[in-house]
């Protein structure tokens, strides 16, 4: 498919940090806030009246984030590959649609259903917009020496949070989408679209099924796996 970019285009400016290699997206502002104090952090850089801030960890990786949606989470995506990153790690909250993946379990996502409206805007074949296998598997390897209970597939990203219908749920259901985010579909493609590579690591925080929703913001058990997911990334970047 034909590239043609934008009159803007994503470049590193004057007095711009260069990454290299590895950058991990912190979706949630409070998760952030949680590596900021877990690790030796400093700060790198803001960004666009602030709305998203590089961090970088002693030892360790750059940080970015927060982020909401598609829009804003795809800025963010642009500016870390014009400094440079070559490999995306992406931490975020998700909700499930199926019965069996619970409040604190963790997804591996493969791939996920774009109903947001920035994917449209990059022209690659969706049937290629898949996370990297081989940093999906480094993930998975993690969290089976740690123990964890997680779940490996498809997502489902919509940017109309109160449009989750009944219908939708069910349909996404019996096809096997295990949850719904705002942001991964479109970072996915975006990723695909530069020929960076992608991998992410979602945690369930709430249930939609399809004629209520339960929030699990205050479940033990999510707040447990929300303590050790900088653990889990300072394994991969040992």
């Amino acid at each position: 498919m034909h590239k043609e970019e934008g009159i803007i285009y994503p470049r590193r400016g004057k007095g711009e940090p260069c990454i290299e290699d590895d950058v991990l997206m912190v979706l949630v502002s409070g998760e952030v806030n949680r590596f900021k104090k877990r690790f030796n952090t400093f700060p790198i850089y803001r960004f666009d009246s602030e709305i998203f801030h590089l961090f970088k960890v002693d030892q360790g990786p750059y940080v970015v984030g927060p982020f909401i949606g598609a829009p804003q989470a795809v800025l963010g995506l642009e500016k870390m590959i014009a400094l440079g990153a070559e490999r995306i790690w992406v931490y975020g909250f998700c909700g499930s649609i199926q019965e069996d993946i619970k409040i604190g379990d963790l997804i591996v996502p493969q791939s996920s259903i774009p109903e947001e409206g920035t994917s449209e805007h990059y022209p690659v074949d969706l049937e290629s917009c898949r996370t990297d296998m081989e940093m999906n598997s480094r993930i998975l390897e993690i969290l089976d020496k740690r123990g964890l209970r997680y779940h490996k597939g498809n997502m489902w990203s919509i940017d109309a949070p109160y449009r989750e219908t009944p219908s939708k749920i069910r349909r996404y259901r019996e096809m096997g989408i295990l949850g719904v985010d705002m942001e991964l579909s479109a970072l996915i493609t975006v990723a695909t679209f530069r020929s960076v590579k992608i991998a992410g690591l979602l945690l369930v925080s709430d249930l939609l099924l399809p004629y209520r929703w339960k929030p699990g913001f205050r479940d033990k058990e999510f707040k447990r796996v929300c303590e050790l997911i900088p653990d889990i990334f300072q394994d991969l970047f040992l």
